[in-house]
């Protein structure tokens, strides 16, 4: 990977450029075990699960960066190279014991539960810069922390339908426990805290083909361990991303409200607030913008959503959608930031066409207009992806070749300002991929698999893959 930085008052007078060269290794081992015993009782619908599940993700790598220093635009040096190397490996094991308890009645299912699961995390980051031949470690850079997280549910959902109405209700307690040691400098942490989590959803059938909706939920999202994570993500000498090891979770309290029209024409509209929310704090030190993952005191979205989803002719369907939301962020624990509010756009399109021979091809795309995120302006984001489908060995294969990225669009654009500075920069991942796939079918097509969800699932989400 290479990147250009350019460092002047404005973009037409140049005093310095950065060439930086990265390049990185990695090696990942990751293990997910599951035990589930079920007993089904006499009476229809009643029933106990029990699941065991462990997992063990390791990944270790190897990055390095080398950064040259150069005139204006020029090719001529004005300070040697500075060749960096960042050695870190991380370790993730979760544990969980749940068991579930279902239980039917005349016009609904009531399910009772109960969940200890616990997360660890280790992190062991060195920084080496090379010195002549000798690489040296900078230890005020380098760091070995762990990351322990024991949480303790128990919950409840019911489950019910009377004529035209379908609704649910459920109920979760959640105990957290968070410890984090630091072992350089002998830094440790804890966060302790009881959270009650309720949700309500009702549906109101008018017909077959048109039906309202109501929804209220909370729910608690804790930080990816990548925001966990304080390994610097290296842009330049004077621009880094780092994580926050001590970061607590978001929690959210939403309400929506949705009518679907003739099975085709779906409007909700929303409001959702985060409290706790996460962002990136722009801090300068020693000449060096760090943007650290930071909690905030609270933002709040109201959002409008349509959705079109119809065959549009008997080998055209296609399921459109347009959103529009309106945030607004309150900083004011945070004397980095100031308030803003942001208003946008989301468009994505899903279409499938039926060609002939059992011939499917499939064109999606998605394009979000500018908005503001914390302290940056991220720019607009646009994709179209294209594949075709065949069905083979009489329906019983699949054979697909995937282009995502078509015209090679998804480029991250933005700007961000520190303490007087302004920048502007361009990131662009390799987003263009050409996909061969083939799936085939063994045994009976028409033998329904109950979808079962681990009891790590959540936790394996916030772990980047």
């Amino acid at each position: 990977m290479k990147g250009n930085t350019v460092i002047g008052t404005n973009p037409s007078v140049v005093d310095s450029t950065i060439q930086t060269d990265a390049d990185s290794k990695a090696h990942f081992n990751n293990i997910n075990l599951n035990l589930n015993l079920r007993h089904q009782f006499a009476q229809k619908g009643r029933g106990v699960n029990f699941d065991l599940d462990y997992g063990l993700y390791e990944a270790t790598w190897n990055e390095w960066f080398t950064q040259q220093f150069f005139k204006n635009i020029s090719e001529i040096a004005y300070k040697p190279s500075q060749v960096i190397w960042f050695p870190w490996n991380q370790k993730n094991q979760i544990q969980s014991i749940k068991s579930d308890y279902m239980h039917p009645f005349k016009n609904g299912t009531l399910e009772i539960g109960i969940q200890i699961r616990n997360t660890q995390m280790n992190i062991d980051f060195e920084y080496q810069q090379k010195v002549g031949n000798i690489w040296q470690i900078n230890p005020l850079r380098s760091f070995n922390y762990d990351y322990v997280e024991t949480v303790k549910a128990a919950y409840f959902n019911y489950n019910g339908k009377k004529n035209k109405l379908t609704y649910q209700t459920g109920l979760r307690y959640e105990h957290s426990l968070v410890n984090v040691k630091t072992w350089q400098f002998n830094n440790s942490s804890e966060q302790n805290y009881g959270n009650l989590f309720p949700s309500l959803s009702v549906q109101y059938a008018y017909n077959k083909k048109q039906s309202v909706t109501f929804s209220y939920t909370q729910r608690i999202t804790r930080p990816t361990f990548t925001q966990l994570n304080e390994r610097p993500i290296f842009f330049n000498l004077y621009r880094q991303t780092i994580g926050n090891a001590y970061l607590k979770p978001t929690l959210t309290s939403s309400v929506e409200i949705g009518l679907n029209i003739n099975q085709q024409l779906l409007f909700s509209v929303g409001y959702r607030i985060n409290r706790n929310d996460i962002t990136l704090v722009p801090t300068l030190q020693d000449n060096i913008t760090y943007y650290k993952s930071q909690n905030f005191n609270k933002s709040s979205t109201t959002f409008f959503d349509v959705v079109f989803a119809k065959n549009l002719t008997p080998w055209w369907n296609t399921n459109t959608g347009l959103q529009y939301f309106y945030v607004h962020n309150d900083f004011r624990n945070l004397r980095e930031l100031s308030g803003s509010n942001s208003r946008s756009l989301y468009l994505r399109t899903n279409n499938v066409f039926s060609l002939k021979n059992g011939i499917k091809l499939e064109l999606n795309g998605f394009y979000y207009p500018p908005f503001e995120s914390g302290a940056f302006r991220v720019l607009d984001l646009k994709k179209i992806d294209i594949g075709l489908q065949k069905s083979i060995f009489q329906k019983k294969g699949d054979l697909r070749i995937n282009i995502t990225d078509i015209f090679n669009t998804l480029t991250t654009r933005y700007l961000f300002f520190a303490d007087g500075i302004v920048g502007d920069e361009n990131v662009k991942s390799e987003s263009r991929f050409i996909r061969l796939s083939f799936l085939y079918r063994f045994g009976n097509n028409y033998l329904k698999v109950k979808d079962k969800k681990s009891g790590i699932e959540r936790e394996n989400n916030r772990i980047e893959k």
